[in-house]
Parts: C-alpha cells; structure tokens; sequence
C-alpha cells in the first residue's frame, strides 16, 4: 500500500501547517478537490509554499500534484522542487524538479486544472530531511498560482509476510547416466592371512 507522506497535501485543515509559506493564502474560492487550495499571490516577490519531510527517500517516490492559474493572465515561471539536506540542513542534492514555463497553466475559474507528476532520484547517503517546495516567480502582469492535491507517496510498501508452501511438483525424468569417473589409487597390502592346515601323507614309493 503507498504511503503518502505529505501531510495537508489538499489544505483541507483550511491553513497552512505543516506547510510553511511566503507571500501565499490557504482560499476556499478555488479547489480542484474538497473546498481549499493554496494561493501564490502576485505581490512582485517569489511567492513560496515548503513542507519539511523525515522519511526513507533511499527508494524511488511518485510526486503528484494540481496547478492552476487564476484569470486571464498568464501565469509566471513556476517550478517545483524535492531537494535533500542532512541533520543540519545542508544541502546535498535534488530528488526532483519540475520547471512550469510561463503562460502554460490552465485558468481555475473555468474549472481547469493541470496534474504535474514525477519521479524523484534517490536521497544520497546521510539524508535527513527532504524539503518540497513550490514556487512561482515575482513577475509583473502575471497571475496567482493555486496549488491542489499535493502528495508525495512511496512506490512499494513494506514486504507482506511469506506465504505458505505450494505442493511438491511431479517427480522430473531420469538424468542421462554420468561418465565413468577416474580409477582410484590402489589400496595397501592386507595382512598375511592364517597357515593352512597340514596335508594327507603321500602313498610310501616303489621299494628298490
């Protein structure tokens, strides 16, 4: 069974935690599913969305998510982002990125969504936290950005237990008869057996 590991990945709690924001809006005027989404506002700056995560990313994860614009402008450059740090929120790697081009986003007011998926690359030795972000760029004449549905979610649960024993199958033929093997070496002599017993006299000779 998958296990998705973002939590309030449909903002249905109505706010943000465990989500942190910059410049964004949990609203109930958009949703792709149930009644919220978040809202990247257009204020000039990099409007941001970020959830900390501590799970195993050793293994390959299955990222989903919905986008959409809000009216008729175009919306700005967007990029999504799984990055990996260790114990001290070094930065180690990427797992995943998704770049949205500007003006590509379908608009929530005509009820159009778009699902952005991936697969994320395995966390490098000494991974701690796993950080998704969710971004658009600060640009002029451009529209806000709604984000649905998030969720992040681990291709292959844990080993189920082991079944039972099938029956034995039938019995396979008979294998061709192997080569004769080698002569082996000659064994030590034996002991010296018992003296025989004493033979008959022999008849007495002609008298000369």
């Amino acid at each position: 069974m998958a296990t998705n590991v973002i939590i309030n990945g449909g903002f249905e709690t109505g706010t943000f935690p465990p989500w942190n924001s910059f410049s964004a809006i949990v609203t109930s005027a958009f949703s792709h599913s149930g009644t919220f989404s978040a809202e990247l506002l257009d204020g000039g700056v990099t409007s941001t969305i970020y959830q900390i995560i501590e799970a195993d990313f050793t293994e390959p994860y299955e990222f989903s998510a919905f986008l959409a614009k809000v009216g008729a402008l175009p919306n700005p450059l967007t990029t999504i982002t799984i990055a990996y740090f260790d114990a001290n929120f070094n930065y180690l790697g990427l797992g995943l990125v998704i770049s949205i081009p500007p003006g590509t986003l379908p608009d929530a007011t005509l009820n159009n969504w778009q699902e952005f998926t991936g697969t994320t690359t395995p966390a490098p030795a000494g991974t701690v936290y796993t950080i998704v972000s969710i971004s658009k760029q600060g640009e002029p004449n451009t529209s806000n950005v709604l984000v649905e549905d998030v969720s992040l979610t681990s291709s292959s649960g844990p080993t189920g237990p082991t079944g039972p024993t099938g029956p034995t199958g039938p019995t396979g033929p008979t294998g061709a008869t192997g080569a004769t093997g080698a002569t082996g070496a000659t064994g030590a002599t034996g002991a010296t057996g018992a003296t025989g017993a004493t033979g008959a006299t022999g008849a007495t000779g002609v008298t000369g």
